[in-house]
């Protein structure tokens, strides 16, 4: 679906964004993973309870792109797993521009928007290249 070759807006899109990303104080976060085969990852993260919902992405215009995929809430203890959380999101806009994170700190990186309503994050900063590394932090807990 991604297939990354050449396309810049593809590439500009592969590796590792999160919600909090210059907030250095969260209690929680939202991480998306972008990898270059077009497949990814949303996770939101807090200390009592993780999501993790598995997709494919294509760019399928000019800052419009198509998000399609579900997950299961992993079980806590013992609980019972829970229900598919499907999505679908065709001809999603979006943006990378640069951006103060947080506003009026004059610390400034990337940022990924993208026109998606609560609970889906809409304002991601980048945070590196190195997707796996963080693949390989969920799967160590």
């Amino acid at each position: 679906m991604g297939e990354v070759g050449a396309n810049p807006e593809i590439l500009e899109l592969v590796g590792l964004w999160s919600a909090g990303a210059g907030y250095y104080a969260t209690f929680s976060d939202e991480w998306m993973i972008f990898r270059p085969d077009g497949t990814g990852r949303l996770v939101f993260l807090n200390p009592f309870d993780d999501d993790s919902h598995h997709f494919r992405w294509r760019v399928v215009a000019s800052g419009v792109i198509d998000l399609i995929g579900s997950g299961k809430r992993e079980p806590q203890g013992n609980e019972q797993a829970g229900g598919s959380n499907e999505f679908h999101f065709i001809g999603v806009r979006y943006s990378v521009a640069e951006a103060e994170r947080p506003p009026g700190t004059g610390n400034w990186m990337r940022e990924l928007h993208l026109d998606l309503t609560g609970p889906w994050p809409d304002d991601l900063g980048f945070v590196s290249n190195d997707y796996q590394a963080a693949e390989a932090r969920l799967r160590s807990g």
